[in-house]
Formats: C-alpha cells, structure tokens, sequence
C-alpha cells in the first residue's frame, strides 16, 4: 500500500504493563531520552551517528523551532490503547475498560526518537508501589519499533494543526488590535465634563 510509511518521530510500544496509564508512558519517554544521554556521557552506549543526525535535518530544526516557541516538552503525544466494555478499542484512557498492551509515542524529532528507541526497547518497566500485590514482583520488557503511519491521515492531521495555528494567530492578532484601540481610546475616556 503505498499510502502507508514508517514513522520517523511516532514509536510502537508493544508489551507494556496494563497498570501503566498515558501520563506513565509520557513519563518515561522523557526519562529516557534523558537516560540515554547520561548513558552516552558515561560511555556505556554509542551516540547517534553523524548519519542518523543528518536524516531528514531540515524537517526536524522546523519542528524543533516550533516545539521550543510553543515552550513545549520533547514528547509530541503518548497514548496507551484501551479497550471498552464490548471489546471495542477505545484511544485515551476514559476510566473504561482495560489496557491492550501497547501504546504509541510521539517525539518532535526523529534524534529523540531514535534516543528513545535505543533506551525503551527490552527496558524491563518497574512496577509502581500503588500496584497492586500479584504484580510488584513482575518485570515486563518492553518492544518498540519505529511506527508505520497512514500518509493521507498524517497530512489530514498536520492540515487540522495548521489550522488550529492559524485560528490562534488571528485570535492574538485580534487581541492585540482591540488592545491598542483600547488603550487609544482610553486616556480620552477618563476625561469627563461636568454639566451643570
């Protein structure tokens, strides 16, 4: 199907633990791009290549730019998959029903994602103290790979995000004209006459 491509930013998680929610999962995707980069400083594992830093470089300074303009983290979206009551499979964590065993990770850039990568696959996922007795003492090790995404649903979602940046472009640009109309007109609206 030519419509379908790998991922260079989403991750497959396959394997992970049913008490770990969306927030856990975003948890560690920043934990471990930050453990993979303590491993690099420590000489425990290899750095990215001049290769894998160069691949699709321009895209990614872009996303970098946004991502730091908008004051956002280096995880995009983390999502563990649910299933409702009727076996049906729900996306967020609604309360409903339990966990499916795998979940996707977002990164704004293919470097964190590759960081990822590298730290998450066959980590062995602790569980939490409020898990429940039967569980504390099982390790699962997770499986990632790199994502295969629907192209025509990737360019439907980036179409709906420029959107919502354009929407919120104008939204500021109207705030900032009813501001300055608003401060012209108001040193003439403290000034009143007495009639008498």
């Amino acid at each position: 199907n030519p419509t379908l491509h790998l991922s260079l930013t989403r991750l497959s998680i396959r394997n992970v633990p049913r008490y770990v929610t969306s927030k856990d999962l975003k948890a560690l995707a920043r934990q471990a791009v930050v453990e993979f980069a303590k491993d690099v400083k420590s000489g425990r594992r290899q750095s990215l290549s001049k290769e894998e830093l160069k691949r699709s470089s321009e895209a990614m300074k872009e996303a970098e730019r946004f991502r730091k303009q908008k004051r956002q983290g280096i995880v995009r979206q983390a999502k563990i998959v649910f299933e409702g009551r009727d076996g049906s499979k729900i996306g967020e964590n609604t309360g409903v029903g339990r966990s499916r065993g795998y979940g996707f990770i977002e990164y704004f850039t293919h470097r964190h994602a590759l960081m990822g990568l590298r730290w998450l696959n066959g980590h062995a996922v602790e569980p939490s103290a409020t898990a429940p007795e039967d569980i504390k003492d099982r390790k699962k090790r997770l499986i990632v790979e790199f994502a295969i995404e629907n192209a025509q649903v990737v360019k439907r979602r980036n179409e709906q995000q420029a959107k919502v940046r354009q929407l919120a472009k104008t939204g500021q640009q109207n705030d900032t004209q009813k501001r300055s109309k608003t401060t012209e007109q108001a040193p003439s609206a403290g000034k009143k006459r007495k009639r008498s």
